[in-house]
């Protein structure tokens, strides 16, 4: 009897730290989207409507709504104590797309970046793209392999993960460190040709660094705390897995756009929705290729080794 409340105790424990993480999060989500959004109107909400846009958009608000679901389910404000296996089902289903999907968004915008800083090489969007597709199947399986074999608590909280588990979030955790890597590789490159301090450069680079490392560490976290700790407490970082990526993903957007728009020599030439990645990446890193390289007929720039790189210039051909 002891024994029993001992555990109900720190099941009870466990729950509430999940609690608190999950409005810390949701918190943490609302004050950025307050602090930032005189830059979104700006950036997003007054440019025309592109898959970029959209993808902002989606990690965004998206992120939003799931932890808000996940938060009044959390908290037991639209569910009873123990709504039964079948409702814990659908509500860790919810759960694991939306943060699959979320991740998945990110993703996208990073290799996007990795490809036009390679000069939009064929191999590569054909390797990135191959891994890509793998790493949501395996995803896909390692989470229903799980399912069945998970423990739930009050209020659907997982209080039980089996080690297969810990496998949805290994594949996301390879693949980015990948383009971490691939992204790395390029900026030692700029330094060592000697560009790559250039203030344009560096911050480019920089705010591309800890979009892939906050995203990163958030994973790893929970994967950790999956496979190390027991009972509910082991749930106590999900709500940062549907946070801190789209926060990394909508924040790369706004100041690859916000730094486009301070180059006062440049202007948007076309609509199309990768000119603030292969446009903006690869002419600001390599000079020698036009605008043409990245699919678009109707600019180049013109800029030489040696130049100040807050000099590009866009020309109409």
């Amino acid at each position: 009897m002891v024994f029993a409340a001992i555990v109900q105790d720190d099941q009870l424990r466990g729950l509430q730290s999940c609690n608190y993480s999950a409005m810390a999060a949701l918190a943490f989500t609302v004050w950025d989207i307050v602090v930032s959004f005189e830059d979104e109107v700006e950036q997003i909400w007054l440019s025309a409507w592109t898959r970029l846009k959209f993808l902002y958009i989606f990690l965004r608000y998206f992120s939003l709504i799931a932890q808000v679901i996940a938060t009044i389910l959390t908290l037991g404000l639209a569910a009873p104590l123990y709504p039964g296996r079948s409702v814990c089902l659908l509500l860790l289903s919810f759960q694991a797309i939306s943060s699959q999907a979320l991740m998945m968004g990110v993703q996208v915008l990073l290799v996007l970046r990795v490809i036009a800083l390679y000069n939009r090489v064929r191999w590569l969007r054909t390797f990135l793209s191959v891994l890509f597709l793998a790493e949501v199947v395996l995803m896909t399986v390692f989470f229903g392999i799980s399912l069945s074999s998970m423990d739930y608590g009050v209020h659907c909280v997982i209080t039980g993960f089996p080690i297969t588990a810990t496998g949805f979030l290994i594949p996301p955790i390879l693949y980015e460190s990948l383009l971490f890597v691939l992204t790395m590789v390029k900026f030692y490159q700029a330094l060592r040709d000697g560009w790559g301090r250039q203030p344009v450069i560096s911050r480019f680079m920089s705010h591309g660094i800890w979009a892939f490392g906050a995203p990163f560490v958030i994973l790893t976290v929970n994967t950790l705390c999956m496979a190390l700790l027991k009972g509910a407490i082991a749930s106590v970082a999900y709500s940062w897995i549907i946070a801190i990526p789209p926060f990394a993903g909508a924040r790369l957007i706004l100041s690859m756009s916000h730094l486009f728009s301070r180059q006062p020599s440049m202007r948007r030439t076309t609509s199309h929705d990768q000119v603030l990645l292969d446009t903006t990446i690869m002419q600001m890193t390599y000079p020698s290729h036009t605008a043409t390289d990245a699919g678009y007929g109707s600019s180049s720039f013109s800029w030489q080794h040696g130049q100040d790189p807050n000099a590009i210039l866009v020309v109409d051909r």
